[in-house]
């Protein structure tokens, strides 16, 4: 990729800049572009983080269950599945 003409676009009314008056390499640059796209790579798994506390956050209100008790039911889920067995639909709150 090539800078320059991307700094003379960016600075049209300068006349153009150089790579030497930025002090940007071609490596530097292709640096900050990977960086970028791993920030952008990092927001959107935030964002699907973000949905999902947000889906429990709504699923506890609605339900007026505990976070405790979610917790639960998630990992007799996950247990059941690592069985082999399907879980339960609603499975009453048993302790043992």
């Amino acid at each position: 990729m090539a800078l320059e003409p991307m700094l003379d676009e960016l600075f049209p009314a300068s006349g153009g800049l150089s790579l030497d008056e930025f002090h940007v390499t071609q490596e530097g640059a292709s640096r900050l572009l990977l960086d970028r796209d791993k920030l952008r790579h990092s927001c959107r798994r935030l964002n699907v983080y973000e949905a999902e506390r947000n889906a429990m956050v709504d699923r506890i209100l609605r339900e007026r269950r505990t976070p405790r008790m979610i917790l639960e039911e998630l990992r007799r889920r996950e247990a059941a599945k690592r069985r082999g067995n399907k879980p339960a639909a609603q499975e009453g709150n048993v302790s043992g």
